[in-house]
């Protein structure tokens, strides 16, 4: 009897201490965004009820505890505010480049960074024969297939570096069939991700950068407004927001070319008689410290 009272009490307590024991916690990892301004959205595994795979958008600057998973980033943008309060938004293209994946351990923290310093990535293409859509004038305007303009510049004049370069190569007597150069930009976070230069300041589309083509002495060759690929509708060409907890949405973005649309680039008419090198330099207003091109192109 005794001996049966004591396997009953040893029972007891053994279902008692396991009714009492927390139950047992998946392992979980950390994930920090440890650059400043850096706002990265990122999708794991299918849920398991869903079927899909959820969102998460990582608070800058802070620890979020994960599954220990493979995760892909959907989206990265910088953020940053200006003198005026004003907040600006720099967004990535595809290329997202070691942000791309995210490997989280179990155990483990997991730092993400990326954003600034940028540098300035600068795609050259020297075309032969007739200037089409962009600057086929000369200097500045945007790149509106179809349209000419005068050698009007970044700021609405040639400035005294242009003059002196325009007397020097002979631009005004430019023929038709003569060669372009046909420059697109990006800027490269710290990752390898790219953005696109078409940033957004507050509830409107920032300025766009100016584009200079530079000689091997750095005369200013040419200068103009960069054209970020908008299209015009004067009723709001844009009308979605960016998706993700850091980013407000914005909207209602007007178009400023009615229904013409604008090819993203910048063109420059090379004068007949130059030949030698040249380099492209960007020049923004956006609160993103950046790092210039510095790779050179030659023109025979």
């Amino acid at each position: 009897m005794k001996r049966v009272l004591a396997m009953a009490a040893v029972l007891a307590f053994c279902a008692s201490a396991w009714a009492e024991a927390p139950p047992d916690a998946s392992p979980m990892g950390t994930v920090k965004v440890a650059s400043a301004g850096l706002s990265v959205t990122i999708t794991g595994p299918k849920n398991v009820n869903t079927g899909n795979a959820e969102e998460v958008s990582l608070p800058i600057g802070q620890e979020v505890k994960l599954p220990p998973a493979s995760y892909n980033a959907t989206s990265v943008a910088l953020l940053a505010h200006d003198a005026q309060k004003n907040l600006w938004v720099l967004s990535s293209t595809k290329t997202l480049g070691r942000l791309g994946s995210l490997l989280v351990t179990a155990g483990q923290t997991t730092t993400v960074e990326g954003g600034a310093p940028l540098e300035v990535k600068a795609t050259v293409k020297i075309n032969s024969g007739s200037a089409t859509g962009a600057q086929a004038s000369g200097y500045g305007t945007p790149n509106v297939p179809g349209m000419s303009y005068a050698n009007t510049g970044g700021s609405g004049s040639s400035t005294s570096e242009q003059k002196a370069a325009s007397s020097k190569y002979g631009a005004k007597n430019q023929g038709a069939q003569g060669k372009t150069v046909t420059v697109l930009i990006k800027f490269v976070g710290r990752a390898g991700e790219e953005y696109s230069p078409n940033v957004q300041r507050g509830k409107s589309p920032g300025p766009a950068p100016t584009i200079r083509i530079l000689d091997d002495k750095n005369n200013v060759l040419a200068q103009g407004t960069y054209s970020c690929g908008t299209t015009g509708g004067g009723t709001g060409a844009y009308t979605g927001g960016y998706a993700g907890g850091n980013i407000p949405s914005v909207g209602g973005m007007p178009g400023g070319y009615g229904n013409v649309r604008v090819t993203e680039g910048y063109t420059w008419r090379v004068p007949a008689n130059f030949k030698g090198q040249f380099r492209v330099e960007v020049i923004s207003t956006m609160p993103f410290p950046y790092k210039q091109d510095t790779a050179t192109n030659t023109i025979n």
